[in-house]
């Protein structure tokens, strides 16, 4: 996967949280249902999105959340093949295709 468009992906879920206020965290979701992404995959979508968020000044819990929470939403949702598929549809200066933003409207709304 190319990097520079999966973090265009993970910077874009965090656009909800610029202007959520904060709330307590509940407990994180769990990726039982759905597909698991190769441990690499998940490792590298999870590290890119925090810096993302710490870089838009999340507070590292929140980070720690939401990025954990796009995860599993992410693995809920599409396998593999239909992850790259999806960011394959993501150009530079162009909308984000619509399932960008049901991701990050889930986590908003399940941590904000």
């Amino acid at each position: 996967m190319n990097l520079s468009v999966r973090s265009l992906l993970l910077s874009s879920l965090l656009l909800p949280l610029a202007a959520a206020p904060a709330h307590p965290m509940p407990t994180q979701q769990d990726a039982t249902e759905g597909h698991t992404y190769p441990p690499e995959v998940s490792q590298a979508i999870v590290n890119e999105c925090l810096t993302a968020a710490m870089n838009n000044n999340l507070p590292p819990a929140q980070a720690e959340a939401y990025c954990t929470c796009s995860l599993n939403e992410m693995q809920q949702r599409y396998s593999l093949e239909e992850l790259i598929e999806l960011e394959s549809r993501i150009q530079p200066g162009q909308q984000l295709p619509p399932e960008v933003y049901e991701v990050a409207s889930a986590c908003a709304s399940h941590l904000f």
